[in-house]
């Protein structure tokens, strides 16, 4: 699926080239789901499936790097706090029954990346992250029942960012 952003990023870089940061972001996702199909008594069962999709995500995370290339280029470690909406969706085939929960979910984030200077104003980054959201319990709209799931996944951004 595809991931959009918005962030805000604070930076302080000392005399031996070392970065601390902190980082704010909004972010919102399109087609970033999955079903599987539930298993009963360990055999798939193709008439019942689950889907999670996270709808969109906050984040404050600390940055820490080193800044190289004549200080066009940075290097850095990232991680911190996530708070997520996400849905579950729950739907039985046979029946043509379906349910679905949302619940916020809290959860931490951490990942890596680098960042280049274009020019005076722009740079170009791209930043791995794992994000990992707590165990919440859903309810199963479908058979009166409650879920509990923890989500977690990995993703690769590719941006650009303005420099005030």
């Amino acid at each position: 699926g595809l991931k959009g952003s918005w962030f805000i990023c604070y930076n302080f870089v000392n005399d031996k080239n070392i970065l601390l940061g902190v980082e704010a972001s909004y972010n919102f996702y399109s087609g970033a789901d999955d079903e599987v199909f539930e298993k009963y008594e360990g055999v798939i069962d193709s008439d019942y499936a689950v889907k999670t999709k996270i709808e969109q995500d906050v984040s404050i995370k600390g940055r820490l790097g080193y800044v190289f290339n004549n200080d066009k280029t940075l290097g850095y470690i990232t991680g911190g706090y996530t708070t997520g909406r996400i849905k579950l969706i729950q739907r039985d085939y046979d029946s043509d029954e379906e349910g679905a929960d949302t619940k916020s979910q809290d959860g931490f984030i951490v990942g890596m990346g680098i960042e280049h200077f274009l020019n005076n104003k722009f740079t170009a980054r791209v930043e791995y992250n794992y994000t990992e959201f707590s165990e919440e319990s859903y309810r199963n709209g479908v058979y009166d029942s409650d879920y509990k799931m923890n989500h977690d996944f990995h993703s690769v951004q590719v941006g650009l960012a303005y420099h005030f």
